[in-house]
């Protein structure tokens, strides 16, 4: 409850800081993920609901299966 008013000073500004952007620049790059991220919400939610829990998690040997098949 209290930590939201220190999200900008723990997220915000070392993120802008380390990528060398302007507040214009990571505020368009912000809003191209969270346009992405909501676009893969409904494939990623067509998949889970398609396959089981066993196929979707992510294990070595299922991998090495996958690939060599």
């Amino acid at each position: 409850m209290y930590g939201l008013p220190y999200m900008k000073s723990v997220f915000y500004e070392p993120m802008r800081t380390a990528l060398d952007l302007n507040h214009t620049q990571l505020g368009n790059l912000l809003s191209i993920y969270g346009f992405v991220a909501l676009l893969g919400y409904f494939p990623g939610g067509w998949l889970a609901d398609k396959f089981s829990a066993f196929k979707t998690r992510n294990h070595p040997r299922y991998h090495r299966d996958f690939i060599w098949k």
